[in-house]
């Protein structure tokens, strides 16, 4: 019993310094079945440095499933990328964030890309009844470079200039988000 209270205490404290927020961990304190995290996953995460270069990841766009885009499509943009699933209650609760964000930005050149695993079928029901503003795609393991290979969702990136600039796993709030975003887009 103390051994399973120390190690929840602990994964509470790596997740504060890794970036979760203080509400969304009080919602896993309060549904902790909700949450797959391992140590192993969390130390994973941490494999996304500050300033390391993001190789041209590719994935199919649910909009248009037979052709690929490249993140070097974006190159000249501010990118906030986020690595989501349809099952993942801190991702819906990032979502609609997102989406604002994007559409306050866009003509500063910040464009936000959704990713997941989730087929392009499901990611289209699920944007049936979520309309969200920016790139949504559908990326396979095979793709990812090493710092995104393993990770728990929501985990979101800012990329400028074809570097990690910031990185935060669960999800933000808007405010914050916003701030972050600050230095990487275009003043217009």
């Amino acid at each position: 019993m103390i051994r399973k209270i120390f190690v929840n205490v602990c994964i509470v404290v790596v997740l504060v310094q890794i970036g979760y927020s203080q509400d969304w961990i009080k919602d896993v304190l309060k549904n902790p079945s909700d949450v797959n995290l391992t140590i192993d996953t969390l130390k994973s995460v941490m494999k996304a440095k500050i300033g390391t270069r993001v190789q041209n990841i590719k994935f199919k766009p649910i909009t248009n499933y037979f052709f690929s885009e490249k993140l070097e499509d974006y190159k000249d943009n501010a990118i906030i990328m986020m690595f989501w699933n349809t099952n993942c209650r801190g991702c819906k609760m990032q979502l609609p964030d997102l989406s604002t964000i994007q559409e306050k930005y866009e003509k500063q050149g910040l464009k936000v890309i959704y990713l997941s695993y989730d087929s392009d079928k499901i990611q289209k029901k699920f944007f049936k009844t979520n309309i969200l503003s920016g790139v949504k795609g559908v990326i396979e393991e095979s793709n990812l470079d090493k710092p995104f290979q393993y990770f728990v969702f929501p985990t979101t990136f800012i990329i400028s200039k074809g570097k990690i600039m910031e990185g935060w796993v669960g999800p933000e709030k808007k405010e914050i988000i916003e701030k972050r975003i600050q230095p990487y887009i275009t003043q217009k």
